[in-house]
């Protein structure tokens, strides 16, 4: 059996360890005059074994990838919502629960007229407490998911795309509950409350809003390449934007 020069090294270098195999094939049906049957089937099982290895192979590359972005989506998503910084460099959204009161008696009734203002001292705090206890159980719910994310990372070749795929559904899932839970909470009892720098407190939350839209689009962009890898197949829904704003009463 002949074997083919230039195109031959060409492949090569195109399939490596396949074209290898093959090659060595080759040069061994050559020299033992193996039947032509033995030597088809062969080659052909050296090319399906070459093909899933190289798809294996891009797909662990994909896959380290992928969970290198993830992994960078939670420690920004950690540091706007989670870490403590100086009082001037701090915009969590948490900060606005401790600027609210909710005085008796109750409020104008110019307020009360625009359904503004109809929270009571005692529900105001109690929902202030419960926004709050449900904060620190998103923060060691972030803790799991980070350790999950370092177990995955320190496994490196035998994580699969499925470990991966579940990953970033609960990252999404985390993601839109504490939207809704926390942040849209903050700002739905913020404008039925007193703030006594309600200006300063529009300022904290437009930082803390327009840095949770910049990593909302960077999640959003994630999902979409992680759609459309090769190692995916999966459906990826988009996390969801903050609809609410904190009023200036």
């Amino acid at each position: 059996m002949r074997v083919p020069g230039k195109e031959f090294v060409r492949f090569l270098l195109r399939f490596k360890v396949e074209a290898l195999l093959l090659l060595l094939l080759s040069a061994a049906a050559s020299g033992l005059g193996l039947p032509l049957w033995l030597t088809l089937a062969s080659g052909l099982l050296i090319l399906v074994i070459g093909t899933f290895a190289s798809y294996r192979r891009q797909t662990t590359e994909e896959t380290g990838k992928f969970l290198r972005d993830l992994s960078r989506l939670v420690d920004d998503f950690d540091n706007c919502c989670f870490q403590g910084k100086p009082e001037v460099e701090d915009f969590r959204i948490l900060k606005l629960l401790d600027k609210m009161s909710f005085p008796s008696p109750g409020p104008t009734a110019a307020a009360l007229s625009e359904k503004k203002w109809h929270v009571g001292n005692e529900e105001g705090v109690a929902t202030v407490a419960g926004v709050k206890e449900i904060h620190l159980t998103f923060q060691l719910w972030l803790s799991s998911l980070k350790q999950k994310l370092r177990l995955l990372t320190k496994i490196g070749r035998m994580a699969g795309k499925n470990d991966l795929y579940f990953a970033i559904v609960e990252f999404s899932d985390f993601y839109n509950n504490y939207v809704d839970r926390v942040a849209e909470k903050t700002v739905w009892l913020g404008n039925r409350a007193k703030i006594d720098d309600r200006q300063g407190a529009k300022s904290i939350f437009n930082i803390f809003r327009d840095n949770l839209s910049h990593l909302r689009d960077r999640v959003n962009t994630f999902l979409k390449d992680f759609q459309s890898s090769s190692s995916s197949g999966f459906m990826m829904n988009e996390v969801k934007a903050m609809k609410s704003d904190l009023e200036i009463l």
